[in-house]
């Protein structure tokens, strides 16, 4: 028969080893729940995400601004709407196509490209009519040409992935306005020259057929 004191002894020794049980399996448990690193997620063999997989670096897709690319009108009244053709006169202007002459972005001109140069202008005027050129230009040497324009006076300005020049002026000998417009984007350059014409939106409406 056990005694009051052997009583006590083993029911000590027995809620020791229970705290102790209870001890190691809370440990188990709160290793598992925190494991983070490579090791967060890992499951069993019958399926689920492993931790080599988590441990991985994935390779995220990047995009590069893609670079315009324009298609060049092989007829002068494709370069606007036909409601502009008839509005600001060029309808009634006679139109050629000479050689083109040398501008800001001839240096950049790409050779082979597509290109289009048509002069409105009357044969009886002195200074009066507008030129439109479009060309296949290598970007980053258009680019690296308009930017020397300002010194040139002209007021230029980056807008998205195109550059735009302009300079609006008087001429020396008669007294009509005279504007030079010059305009970039991707493989495409452009340029607006007129005397004595006055125009709204062309270089956009232009810039549309383009683009």
């Amino acid at each position: 028969m056990l005694n009051k004191a052997s009583k006590t002894t083993i029911a000590l020794m027995i809620t020791g080893a229970a705290v102790a049980a209870l001890a190691g399996c809370s440990g188990a448990t709160t290793t598992a729940a925190v494991t983070t690193g490579a090791n967060a997620g890992a499951s069993d063999p019958s399926g689920g995400t492993t931790a080599s997989s988590l441990a991985t670096p994935t390779t995220r897709a990047t995009t590069s601004a893609a670079v315009a690319v324009g298609a060049i009108p092989t007829k002068c009244k494709s370069l606007m709407s036909a409601t502009t053709y008839k509005k600001d006169g060029f309808a009634k202007t006679p139109l050629t196509q000479p050689s083109a002459p040398k501008t800001q972005l001839s240096a950049a001109v790409k050779s082979g490209g597509a290109s289009i140069f048509c002069l409105w202008r009357d044969p009886r005027a002195d200074i009066s009519g507008i030129s439109i050129q479009v060309v296949t230009v290598d970007s980053s040497k258009a680019l690296a040409q308009l930017k020397k324009l300002p010194a040139k006076g002209f007021t230029c300005k980056k807008a998205s992935d195109a550059y735009t020049c302009q300079k609006i002026g008087r001429d020396s000998q008669y007294p009509v306005e005279t504007g030079d417009t010059y305009y970039t984007r991707g493989d495409i350059g452009i340029r607006i020259q007129q005397a004595n014409v006055p125009t709204s939106g062309l270089l956009k409406e232009v810039v549309a057929r383009v683009f």
